[in-house]
């Protein structure tokens, strides 16, 4: 099981067969009462309600409801594993083959100054940190990155922060 999102309403996960592959996403309102359900949709992420929704060649960005928010090439999530690419509230989406932000509810787009050779994780709802070697933190907003700081540790991207890293 990976777990995706966790919000005040609802549990967000996923089930794997192995290998890397996701085979189904869940939703439990487990504050309605509800029973998990698995979803009909290729999920590929889900935060504060926001979801990550593949469509052939786009990635929508949609509410609950299936309102499409916004859409970006399907090549954004090219090396973003299953409950990694939204930030906490869902607000942002990294693409890290491409080392864009993307706003969620409008698809702009902030580059950041990293090129792909680093572990990352969200560190907050407006803040990706990147992992190796040394340790930057990233402003989601502007794009512009702290570090690398160095930081024992992270030239194999063993993960001692607790910070949950992909």
């Amino acid at each position: 099981m990976i777990f995706g999102s966790i919000d005040d309403a609802a549990v967000y996960y996923a089930t794997s067969p192995g290998g890397g592959r996701i085979a189904n996403v869940w939703v439990w309102r487990w504050a309605e009462g509800g029973a998990p359900q698995a979803s009909n949709l290729d999920v590929a992420d889900v935060s504060g309600g926001t979801w990550a929704v593949v469509r052939e060649d786009r990635i929508n960005f949609q509410s609950a409801d299936g309102t499409v928010l916004s859409s970006v090439h399907a090549s954004y999530g090219d090396r973003t594993a299953f409950g990694s690419g939204l930030s906490p509230g869902g607000r942002f989406w990294y693409a890290p083959a491409y080392d864009l932000i993307v706003e969620t509810a409008t698809g702009a787009t902030v580059k950041i100054g990293r090129d792909f050779q680093q572990r990352y994780g969200w560190a907050g709802p407006e803040e990706l940190t990147l992992v190796g070697p040394g340790i930057s933190v990233c402003s989601a907003i502007t794009g512009i990155c702290e570090g690398p700081f160095k930081s024992r540790k992270t030239a194999n991207f063993v993960n001692h922060f607790g910070l949950p890293v992909n």
